[in-house]
């Protein structure tokens, strides 16, 4: 969602996204954006700017940003396979790189755009805190960022944009129990698929192979849903 309560979705087989009111109905003016910018089919995930501008996740290695009349802005090399997007308060785009790594075996992209409109991928192909085929990311209030580790069944921490912390250091252990790291190696997560904080700081998780969701109380920071472009505290 954006500010205005429309709703963002990601049209896989047009490339492009369509945008509906709060009421449920298509906005005719903003139905299939980006869709003649020329990306290759596939989009997995689409995350909104502050500008009601968008990103999409492609499936060619890349992610593309749109100003808010479907304009293409720029088309970012980024990752192996960005499964899962969301942006942060500075306008940066975290990546869940499910094919990323040096052993394909997920990673972390984070893509940022300066006042000009340029854009770069400091933080690529980054293992830590027990990343292991990322499919979704989401932003909470403290600017930390989260990640929903498909195959070894935890959920990642990295330190964002205003931890004391170097930006992508990792909070949840790397290693733990037969070698595997991440939050939750007890709570028998089955392919954890999506994660979201709450105004409570809980941290809610989809299970795609158990068809369970599991909540860990008060992990994260608590912050506003639906998520917005800009994570904010309720």
């Amino acid at each position: 969602a954006d500010t205005n309560g429309n709703i963002y979705a990601a049209n896989t087989g047009t490339s492009s996204v369509t945008v509906y009111s709060d009421s449920g109905n298509v906005i005719p003016s903003l139905e299939f954006l980006g869709v003649s910018s020329g990306l290759a089919a596939g989009q997995n995930a689409v995350a909104i700017d502050a500008t009601h501008g968008f990103w999409l996740s492609t499936n060619n290695e890349d992610v593309a940003h749109f100003s808010s009349n479907g304009t293409l802005l720029v088309d970012a090399l980024c990752c192996g396979d960005s499964a899962g997007i969301a942006t942060d308060s500075a306008g940066d785009l975290w990546i869940a790189d499910y094919l990323g790594g040096t052993n394909n075996h997920g990673a972390v992209a984070e893509a940022v755009t300066d006042s000009s409109g340029n854009t770069s991928v400091p933080v690529s192909s980054l293992v830590t805190g027990g990343i292991n085929y990322p499919v979704a990311v989401a932003v909470d209030a403290a600017q930390n960022v989260w990640f929903a580790n498909h195959i070894n069944g935890t959920v990642t921490e990295l330190a964002g944009i205003n931890s004391p912390l170097p930006i992508a250091t990792a909070i949840s252990p790397s290693t733990g129990v037969y070698g595997t790291g991440g939050y939750g190696l007890d709570a028998g997560l089955g392919e954890p698929y999506s994660l979201l904080p709450d105004r409570s700081g809980n941290l809610w998780v989809s299970n795609e192979g158990s068809y369970t969701v599991t909540m860990f109380f008060g992990l994260a920071a608590p912050t506003v849903t639906p998520l917005q472009p800009v994570p904010t505290a309720p």
